[in-house]
């Protein structure tokens, strides 16, 4: 016998000895999936649990099983992360436990996905989710423009609403205040509302969010705006009535235009709109030729079911500078 062949004898015959007793790691199968830790966990709804769950898988014989794919799941709206792991060297696979929102007993499952293994190799989890204090919010002034803005013209403010670690808060109100005492207010859902300073001056802006079930109040920081003086002021005031008003039935829009300095009364246009950001835009209702008091109406039956802002906007003249106001109408079904 050559000295090759007695190597691969020798070889050949150390595997055989011992009977089952050697086997390599990646020959091992599945047999038992046992909880290792992370079991009985509490914790606010909705928030990671503090430890890991984790999962040992073994063979028949209660050595580690590297290499074993293990999915995990849970119950309700609950998050593992990562979904799936694959075993280490010690057979363990883990995962970060997100409770789900609704306070009570929640579950999560592991379970070994390897063709080798027995079916319904799997195991349960429990933990109890406490109800969650409200979450933080935040408010930011993201805009406001034009900046600087002329005296009797509209401003838009757009803000932004959001809950600790991301996602969003339910619609509700917030408002703007100016330094000057102005108030400007919207919904979280649409995120904007108007000024009209009707002075010049530079003014500090905040705005406020009161909370909601679950979500708490909020200041933004305060931002600067400044207002420039014009020539020949204008303030437009305008109303609506009857407000409420019923589907059809004729809403008369009232609009005053007064001089911001002495007795004189600004003659000219004002133009309406619905649902206007600003003036020139929106849908188009009608306009009004104002009086000898600076006074003029306009009387529709086109608004449609629902909550409208209504801007009146005076184009000015050669003696006055343009100015604009808004009013809300409601219209309810017939």
């Amino acid at each position: 016998m050559n000295r090759r062949a007695g190597v691969v004898l020798s070889v050949a015959a150390s595997f055989g000895c011992g009977g089952g007793d050697l086997m390599l790691p990646n020959t091992r199968v599945p047999a038992v999936l046992a909880i290792e830790s992370g079991d009985l966990q509490n914790g606010p709804a909705g928030t990671v649990l503090a430890d890991p769950i984790v999962v040992r898988v073994t063979d028949a014989a209660d050595r580690s099983v590297q290499g074993a794919r293990v999915e995990f799941s849970a119950s309700g709206d609950g998050e593992l992360a990562p979904a799936a792991a694959v075993t280490g060297a010690d057979g363990t696979a883990s995962a970060r436990w997100t409770l789900d929102r609704d306070p009570g007993t929640q579950q999560a499952t592991a379970a070994v996905v390897d063709s080798a293994a027995p079916a319904g190799l799997t195991v349960t989890f429990t933990a109890t989710a406490s109800a969650a204090g409200p979450r933080s919010t935040v408010i930011r002034i993201l805009e406001h423009s034009p900046n600087p803005s002329d005296q009797g013209r509209s401003v838009l403010v757009r803000v932004s609403v959001e809950p600790s670690g991301g996602g969003s808060v339910p619609d509700g109100p917030f408002s703007v205040s100016a330094s000057s005492g102005e108030p400007c207010a919207g919904r979280v859902s649409a995120g904007t509302c108007d000024f009209i300073f009707n002075s010049a001056g530079t003014r500090t802006l905040v705005a406020r969010y009161p909370g909601t079930d679950g979500f708490e109040p909020s200041e933004s920081a305060p931002v600067s705006h400044t207002v420039n003086p014009v020539a020949s002021p204008t303030q437009t005031l305008i109303g609506t009535g009857p407000d409420p008003s019923e589907q059809g039935e004729p809403v008369t829009i009232f609009a005053t235009v007064r001089a911001s300095s002495g007795n004189d009364r600004p003659r000219g246009v004002v133009v309406f709109y619905d649902r206007s950001p600003r003036c020139g835009e929106g849908d188009l209702l009608g306009q009004t030729e104002l009086n000898g008091k600076g006074q003029g109406t306009f009387t529709t039956t086109g608004l449609s079911v629902g909550f409208h802002t209504i801007r009146g906007c005076y184009t000015g003249s050669a003696e006055f500078s343009p100015s604009e106001d808004v009013a809300n109408q409601t219209v309810r079904e017939d």
